[in-house]
């Protein structure tokens, strides 16, 4: 989940009062946590400030570029806005690949046809 920074503190309180707990990982920080439920779901929480021109600022790791920020999505029958399957395939490449990264953009190529990178053919 994408979030602004001026929606985090919100976030954090809807997330906490619905059960769920921060997961300290490896790569957490200030902007990336892991939230998780007892009955097992999970919520990857990403806090971006957006530039002037849309674009979502993640701390020193990266940019989501405007473009990546106009996907629409479904959760439970809602419609959602979300990151565009083909900025999520880009921020799934650039460091060592595990299996649930390719479990994910594997399913972003056979749901919805985004191209693989070479590094996961």
């Amino acid at each position: 989940m994408v979030i602004e920074d001026r929606d985090e503190a919100a976030t954090v309180s809807v997330l906490e009062g619905e059960g769920f707990q921060a997961v300290p990982m490896w790569f957490t920080t200030p902007v990336h946590t892991v939230w998780r439920h007892e009955d097992g779901r999970v919520v990857d929480l990403h806090v971006v400030v957006l530039d002037d021109d849309g674009s979502g600022i993640y701390g020193d790791e990266g940019v989501y570029p405007a473009d990546g920020l106009t996907g629409r999505g479904r959760i439970g029958g809602d419609d959602v806005r979300c990151i565009s399957a083909t900025a999520q395939v880009e921020f799934h490449r650039g460091y060592e690949l595990r299996d649930q990264d390719r479990h994910d953009v594997g399913l972003l190529h056979a749901e919805l046809g985004v191209p693989l990178p070479p590094e996961y053919r």
